[in-house]
């Protein structure tokens, strides 16, 4: 939470295209493993535990390929910390 206040307050500029690149290969990944896990997830809570993870993982990176959109669109560069504050971690 600190550094994505830090980064709204003193924002650094990120590669947009790097991190749309790096967040859908974590959605893809995320989702696979949260298919993976779903059989499972019905019967016992630790599966059930790490699927709810994976798929939390998934929706972060989503906001991640949005910040990055955006920084790509509109050049503004306090939109990736501000997601990061949105998100769950």
């Amino acid at each position: 939470m600190w550094e994505a206040i830090a980064g709204i307050v003193h924002p650094d500029v990120a590669n947009g295209r790097s991190m749309i690149a790096v967040a859908l290969a974590a959605i893809v990944l995320n989702v696979l493993i949260g298919v993976w896990l779903y059989s499972g997830s019905q019967d016992k809570l630790n599966i059930r535990s790490a699927y709810l993870h994976m798929m939390g993982d998934a929706v972060a990176a989503l906001g991640v390929v949005v910040a990055g959109v955006v920084l790509l669109m509109t050049g503004t560069t306090w939109v990736d910390p501000a997601i990061s504050l949105s998100t769950p971690s």
